[in-house]
């Protein structure tokens, strides 16, 4: 069964109010620890054992380029040098989770409107510009921001197009503060440990 991999677009707001956007992309989730995230490669990793849940996550991005959006298939060195890399990632106990996602042309928008009726909201076909694409990710825990960091610098990517991964931290219930409400807090601990039932 392919993946739906929804990526929110946050914009910054100026003179004028952008619309939030949906990303869809469909992934592949049939191939090994093998895979390149640069050259377009679809992969799926499950979750590795994490040495503490209570770690801050990070998302390292592939910026997506002309190359990764052509699909080409990668090549095996490029193969077996990500192997590595998601293996020692894997040993390590930091992994949670990495994918690589198809053309944008296989994608579409999905744009809301202030009503929020589903019946409203636009859908636009992809394909789209490359530089406001994401390619793949991994899902990593980190102590902190440095070593995730770290981490990123090992990617082992090289080519002519100057390949680029970007590294976010993942949002805790924490860092909204005051919003969240008691209940919300209960209602996302009865998500996570029904999610918790098929890892």
């Amino acid at each position: 069964m392919p993946i739906i991999v929804f990526q929110a677009r946050r914009y910054s707001f100026q003179a004028h109010r952008q619309k939030p956007i949906l990303n869809l992309a469909l992934q592949q989730s049939h191939l090994p620890l093998s895979l390149s995230l640069l050259n377009q490669t679809k992969f799926s990793i499950t979750k590795s054992q994490s040495t503490t849940n209570t770690m801050p996550k990070f998302a390292l991005f592939v910026r997506a380029n002309a190359e990764t959006e052509t699909g080409a298939p990668p090549k095996t060195s490029m193969l077996e040098e990500m192997s590595v890399f998601n293996a020692s990632l894997a040993s390590a106990g930091v992994l949670l989770a990495a994918d690589g996602l198809l053309p944008s042309s296989t994608s579409a928008r999905v744009t809301y409107t202030p009503s929020g009726d589903p019946a409203d909201a636009k859908v636009t076909r992809g394909p789209f510009p490359a530089e406001s694409l994401v390619a793949g990710f991994w899902i990593i825990t980190a102590k902190d921001f440095d070593e995730a960091l770290d981490w990123a610098k090992k990617v082992p990517f090289h080519g002519p197009e100057d390949p680029v991964v970007e590294v976010r931290q993942v949002a805790s219930l924490e860092d909204f503060g005051d919003e969240v409400t008691p209940e919300l807090k209960e209602k996302q601990d009865e998500i996570k440990a029904g999610m918790a039932k098929y890892e």
